[in-house]
Order: C-alpha cells, then structure tokens, then sequence
C-alpha cells in the first residue's frame, strides 16, 4: 500500500512541475533558515565564548535614581580602574548609539586590551 501511495505522488508532483518546484524550494528555504537560526543560538546561548577562570570574572556596575541601568561614562570607568586594587584588571565595554546627554554606552567592543585580559 505504501509504494503505491508513493507511486502517486511522484506522479502528481510529475503532472505539475510549477507546484513541484514551490514545495522543495519551500522546503529547501524552511531547512535552511531553521539550521542557520540553530547554528546562531548554539554559538551564542549554548557554548559561549570560553574563558580561563570564568568563576573569576565580575561584573561591576552603579544604579542611582538617575540611572537606573548601571551605565558609567568614559572618566568614570578610567577612576575606577585606576583605584581598584581587588581586580587582577578591568575591561570596558560600549556599543551602540550613546546617551547625548550624558555619554553613557551600553556592551559590546572593548577597550584596547580587554580580550587580552581575558585569554
């Protein structure tokens, strides 16, 4: 029963070839864009990136009612690296567009050795 029902549709899908192309190139599109959303997330969220002593890395922010988001300008990053004696050293990160009023930067490119630091 089976291979006449296969039979069938190779002879339907032959009968049209319009349809025929749409459905794999669905299909085709559909796998590939499910493997690459996968491939992207099992980077990103499954195997972050490895670091030594990752047990050792701390994140340092302040919140004030001003600023809630624990963001810290350029000079204020600079003074703390400098007073800090706990930190074996400190890496800033910054990216996107940044506050105008108040030149606070949130993740993303570090500063000219923070991977360093972190290998």
């Amino acid at each position: 029963m089976l291979f006449q029902d296969l039979r069938y549709a190779l002879r339907q899908l032959r009968k049209n070839p319009g349809f025929t192309a749409l459905a794999v190139g669905t299909l085709a599109l559909g796998l590939g864009a499910s493997s690459a959303i996968f491939c992207l997330m099992d980077g990103v969220w499954l195997h972050p990136i490895r670091v030594p002593h990752s047990g050792e890395l701390v994140r340092v922010f302040s919140t004030t009612e001003q600023d809630a988001e624990g963001l810290f300008t350029y000079s204020e990053y600079h003074a703390l690296a400098e007073r800090v004696t706990a930190l074996k050293s400190t890496v800033a990160l910054a990216a996107g567009q940044p506050d105008a009023a108040r030149r606070r930067h949130r993740g993303a490119a570090a500063d000219k050795c923070g991977f360093n630091k972190l290998l």
